[in-house]
């Protein structure tokens, strides 16, 4: 009797930690154009097309090429679909892209010795439609230091969207 009356109790704390774990993310590839901009606080603006091919792995890595550039690094799932992905750089790629960022804000500046002291991502995420037939990539970082012995921040954004191709 008290068998019977567990049965419906178990069954729920099942249904519950299954509807409570992350849906498997979504692996696959996507072709992606947009554009890029990196902007430094009273120096200006610059902006970029941007084509990129990333790929998504199941063992929690991704990587994207781009003319003349490579990225990669890990991935968790966002929400319970699994269709948005939030992208964290590995070292090596954050340590390319600060290097980017000098020589940007150096030459929106036009000053030589720019040093970068901080840096954190305000969005990096990659999120697949409902259909699995698109992507949309956006990427927004801040980052902090000087400039010609100014104090400043300046911001990379990147947005790009295109065919996703899921494997």
């Amino acid at each position: 009797m008290v068998m019977m009356s567990l049965r419906p109790v178990a069954l729920a704390i099942l249904i519950v930690a299954a509807a409570s774990r992350p849906a498997p993310a979504a692996t696959g590839a996507a072709s992606l154009t947009g554009t890029s901009r990196l902007a430094a606080k009273g120096c200006g603006a610059d902006r970029e097309p941007l084509v990129a091919t990333v790929t998504v792995r199941d063992d929690g890595t991704w990587s994207a090429e781009s003319p003349g550039d490579q990225s990669s690094g890990t991935y968790t799932s966002v929400g319970r679909t699994g269709r948005k992905l939030a992208f964290a750089f590995d070292a090596p790629t954050l340590t390319a892209l600060t290097g980017r960022i000098v020589e940007g804000v150096s030459g929106l500046c036009n000053v030589s010795g720019v040093v970068i002291t901080s840096s954190r991502a305000k969005a990096l995420t990659l999120t697949i439609n409902r259909k699995l037939t698109r992507a949309k990539l956006v990427l927004r970082y801040v980052f902090a230091g000087t400039a010609g012995g100014r104090r400043g921040t300046a911001t990379y954004t990147a947005r790009a969207a295109g065919p996703w191709t899921p494997q």
